[in-house]
């Protein structure tokens, strides 16, 4: 059952968005969002602001997982490359930069323990 709900992302919304385009774009934007949390949350750490970036670093670590789980689902499903619509494209760019925001995220961490 859950394999055909994946399946169905599949179908067309128009011409040339589709379903698996949008999950795909979605991964991307949710590991890119993690990106940017973190480097805000490390800005926030070495100026001493807050709680020194540690729930900013969490907020990253979380969008980047779900931008992984999402981009790792996409790809799974994909029955074609790049260009057939499938959102192979946005996986993996959220697999690259999904990553990169926990390597950021945990840098952080690390800064707001050894302050405290």
């Amino acid at each position: 059952m859950f394999a055909t709900q994946l399946m169905a992302l599949q179908s067309d919304v128009g011409p040339y968005l589709t379903k698996g385009r949008l999950a795909g774009t979605a991964a991307a934007l949710l590991a890119l969002a993690g990106v940017v949390i973190a480097v805000v949350a490390r800005r926030r750490a070495t100026r001493g602001v807050g709680h020194g970036g540690r729930r900013g670093a969490l907020v990253a670590a979380l969008a980047a997982a779900a931008g992984i789980v999402l981009a790792v689902i996409v790809l799974a499903v994909a029955d074609g490359g790049l260009n057939t619509g499938n959102g192979v494209a946005g996986g993996y760019v959220a697999l690259i930069l999904g990553p990169v925001a926990l390597v950021f995220a945990w840098l952080v961490l690390r800064r707001s323990r050894a302050t405290t």
